[in-house]
């Protein structure tokens, strides 16, 4: 799965590059810690809930969490 299709899951809704975080109805603290996780989990890189806040749409978290360190 790529991080969209991901995100997709969390939400509940079909996320694309353009889609604001914000706007989705189950954007809230628990989808930000399951994103936390998948990161975690999928990308092997750490962040956090203020990190995710910063960014509006989804393909500005993506581009985030790729340029990333990978977690040791």
């Amino acid at each position: 799965m790529d991080f969209y299709s991901y995100l997709s899951d969390i939400f509940s809704e079909d996320v694309q590059e353009d889609s604001i975080l914000k706007s989705f109805e189950s954007y809230d603290s628990y989808s930000l810690l399951e994103i936390i996780s998948m990161v975690e989990t999928y990308y092997g890189k750490s962040i956090n809930g203020n990190d995710i806040r910063k960014y509006n749409t989804a393909k500005e978290l993506y581009d985030y969490v790729v340029s990333l360190p990978k977690e040791k």
